[in-house]
C-alpha cells in the first residue's frame, strides 16, 4: 500500500459525536431489522415488525410527545411553566439573575445571533445552561469547539423557554416560589411520563400485538409455530 495514503476516520468521528440516545436508536433499529429478516414466515415478519416498531416508537418518540402534553396540561390547568429542565429550575444563579434583572439572552432567534452570543459570552448563564444540557462543547472555558455540530434549533427552543419562564416569574408575586412550584410540577411530570411510557410498553403494546396477530392470522398462536 502507499505509505503516503492517509486513513480517514471521518465516519468514526461522526459516530463518536452521536448522543447516547442516538446510539441506542441505531442499535435497536439494527436489532429490529435483524429480527424481522430472520422471522420464520410472512406472518411472523409482520408481527415482529409491528412489535419492534411499537417498542421503538414508545421508547424513543412517545416520551417526547407525552412530555409536551404534560407541559401543556400543567400550564393550562395550573398556570405553571414546566418547559425547563429541573437542573435549570433549581439553579440559584439562574433564579438570582431573574430577580436582579441581570439575565442576558440572545437578542434574536436567528442562528447567527445565537452563535455570536455564545462565542462572545462564554460565561453567560444562557451559555452555561446550554453547556450543562450538552448542547455545546468547549475547548476551554472561553472557546467553543468549532468542530462540534451545534443544534441551533434546540438552542432557539432553550432561549424561548428561558425567556418565557423569566417573564412569567417576574410577573408572579414571588420569583423563588414560582420557581419552586415549577420544579415540583416538572418532577411530577417526569415521573408521570415514566409511568405512562412503562404502562404503554408493558400493557398496551402486548394487547395491541395480540389483536394484530388475531386480525392477521385468525389465531391466538404465534405465527412462527404455524405448520
Amino acid at each position: 500500500s502507499n505509505k503516503n495514503e492517509k486513513v480517514s476516520f471521518k465516519g468514526l468521528e461522526k459516530l463518536s459525536e452521536l448522543s447516547t440516545l442516538q446510539k441506542m436508536m441505531i442499535l435497536d433499529g439494527g436489532l429490529t431489522v435483524g429480527r424481522v429478516q430472520t422471522a420464520r414466515n410472512r406472518e411472523e415478519k409482520l408481527e415482529m415488525a409491528f412489535k419492534m416498531g411499537g417498542m421503538l416508537y414508545l421508547n424513543f418518540f412517545a416520551p417526547k410527545k407525552i412530555e409536551k402534553g404534560l407541559n401543556f396540561l400543567t400550564r393550562k390547568l395550573f398556570k405553571i411553566n414546566t418547559e425547563l429542565d429541573p437542573k435549570v429550575l433549581s439553579d440559584k444563579k439562574f433564579i438570582e439573575a431573574i430577580k436582579n434583572n441581570t439575565l442576558v439572552l440572545p437578542e434574536k432567534e436567528t442562528e447567527k445571533c445565537i452563535i455570536d452570543f455564545i462565542d462572545n459570552n462564554p460565561k453567560a448563564i444562557f451559555t452555561q445552561i446550554a453547556r450543562n444540557s450538552k448542547l455545546l462543547s468547549f475547548l476551554t472555558d472561553k472557546i467553543r469547539d468549532p468542530r462540534k455540530y451545534v443544534d441551533t434549533e434546540k438552542l432557539t427552543q432553550l432561549k424561548v423557554a428561558i425567556e418565557e419562564f423569566s417573564k412569567e416569574a417576574i410577573n408572579s408575586n414571588n420569583i423563588e416560589t414560582f420557581a419552586k412550584r415549577a420544579l415540583r410540577a416538572k418532577c411530577f411530570n417526569i415521573f408521570a411520563n415514566i409511568g405512562i411510557s412503562s404502562a404503554l410498553l408493558a400493557i398496551a403494546l402486548p394487547k395491541a400485538q395480540f389483536l394484530f396477530r388475531k386480525m392477521l392470522t385468525g389465531s391466538n398462536l404465534e405465527p412462527g409455530i404455524k405448520v
